[in-house]
């Protein structure tokens, strides 16, 4: 079974997909809420006790010429401006506030994230200038995360910490007097949505599944209508161990409707619908009924009690008994819910030992190796399917080729369902006489290829 990867807007991930800044939209800032703003610095007010303070009447015009601009490029000057001159201010903080709003503004993303990450860094006492860094930081994480990254465990928990900090401040923030209460009530639904989603994107991002579920189910709540906190939804429900089809499959199919209802970019609706329709047939076994759900579900936020997508039929015997043990395994585990939950806790630490032929070797942790192998016939031989990963500490497995056959037995450790049903294996043990043959052909080969370069007349 071929292994997918869905490739969206530079992010390439084996098992989800997401929206990475390379080929999506920038994430439009300009319609962000105004009725929780910090005052926008008002006009430069005379100094008071433990308040910030004016050092000079030239720091004092140079921010006044922030406020007095009358554009979002003219405050951006001006505030850069300000921020060469007097780097040490009392109203440095506030100088970047006004370069953040002015990015939004401008709907210029990388510039107004930037200028927030400046702004936490200071860690203000300003507790709407705070909320408003935070929930730009939270907003554009999903769009911008790279599972790649060197840095991206570090990025993920510290967008957890931020968006926690965000969900906290907007519990404290009073309704300003001057700001229906309507207003401020969507508000506060779209900055909690905000911080929800990036909460469930850095849970899913860390296979946090459960967790995922929970924020992005509050996130959806506040906010019924955003694709991208179904598509992420629907990825928690799936990869969950084991597996929920019947949500999965919902939200992934009301992000599809939602996306297209709502003019999002035909590259993201593409991809939306690959990983939907390669869900939709690994659950189902065909695309019948696939189109129906895509209608109902944009219809409704959640599932009707009942609602079941059903499972495949069951493989018939092949007669290879390699190959029936596996599709027996994942015949039971694909049913999903309670039935594969009871299944796996019947099969998890069972030994397992069947022949398989080498699809890859790729080197571990001290001397762990991961040898990824093939047992149905279709696979054999082909780069980049594999049905199995056996976990071994046995030197010589770094010789074993592609489509070379081993015999092993191991411990059955973990599984995934998707893109494609693949089973882990600890604790692998391959038997002997396969690594010496695949050793000896290496240096054989090794041997020809010395012999060949030393040739007389080379």
């Amino acid at each position: 079974m071929k292994r997918i990867l869905i490739v969206m807007s530079g992010l390439v991930l084996a098992s989800q997909i997401s929206f990475g800044a390379g080929g999506l939209r920038e994430p439009v800032l300009a319609a962000r809420p105004a009725a929780l703003r910090a005052d926008p610095a008002a006009a430069p007010a005379a100094p008071q006790a433990n308040k910030p303070q004016w050092k000079s009447r030239a720091e004092y015009d140079a921010f006044a010429a922030i406020f007095k601009a009358t554009s979002p490029d003219a405050k951006i000057t001006a505030a850069n401006a300000f921020l060469a001159k007097f780097p040490t201010s009392d109203f440095k903080v506030r100088a970047e506030y006004f370069k953040l709003r002015a990015y939004q503004q401008l709907n210029q993303s990388s510039e107004a994230t930037a200028t927030a990450h400046q702004i936490l860094s200071a860690n203000p006492s300003d507790a709407g200038v705070k909320l408003e860094a935070l929930n730009q930081v939270s907003y554009v994480f999903p769009f911008v995360y790279k599972p790649t990254s060197p840095d991206a465990a570090t990025e993920s928990t510290q967008m957890e910490s931020e968006a926690k900090q965000g969900l906290q401040l907007l519990q404290q923030i009073q309704k300003p007097a001057n700001v229906p209460q309507q207003a401020f009530d969507k508000a506060v639904k779209t900055f909690r949505t905000d911080f929800n989603r990036a909460l469930g994107f850095a849970a899913l991002s860390q296979k946090d599944y459960p967790t995922a579920i929970t924020y992005l189910n509050a996130a959806a709540e506040d906010n019924p209508e955003d694709p991208y906190t179904y598509s992420f939804l629907g990825q928690a429900y799936i990869s969950s161990n084991p597996p929920d089809y019947n949500n999965g499959l919902w939200y992934l199919a009301r992000s599809l409707e939602l996306a297209k209802s709502g003019g999002t970019a035909a590259s993201e609706v593409q991809a939306l619908q690959k990983f939907y329709s390669q869900s939709y047939e690994y659950r189902h076994g065909s695309n019948a009924g696939e189109q129906a759900l895509i209608a109902q579900a944009g219809a409704a936020a959640n599932p009707p009690a009942g609602f079941n997508v059903a499972p495949p039929p069951k493989h018939k015997k092949t007669g290879n008994p390699n190959v029936d043990a596996f599709y027996g395994i994942e015949d039971s585990l694909s049913v999903g819910g309670d039935a594969a939950q009871a299944a796996w806790t019947g099969y998890q630490g069972q030994s397992l030992g069947i022949v398989a032929f080498v699809e890859s070797v790729t080197k571990g942790n001290d001397a762990d190796y991961s040898v990824r192998a093939d047992v149905l016939p279709q696979d054999r031989g082909v780069a980049g399917d594999y049905n199995l990963v056996l976990q071994t500490n046995q030197a010589d497995a770094k010789y074993l080729t592609l489509g070379t056959p081993i015999r092993f037995d191991g411990t059955l450790s973990t599984y995934s369902m998707t893109p494609a049903f693949t089973l882990t294996l600890s604790n692998v043990k391959i038997d002997p006489a396969s690594l010496n043959e695949a050793k000896e052909k290496a240096e054989l080969a090794k041997q020809k290829a010395a012999a060949a370069h030393h040739r007389p007349g080379q």
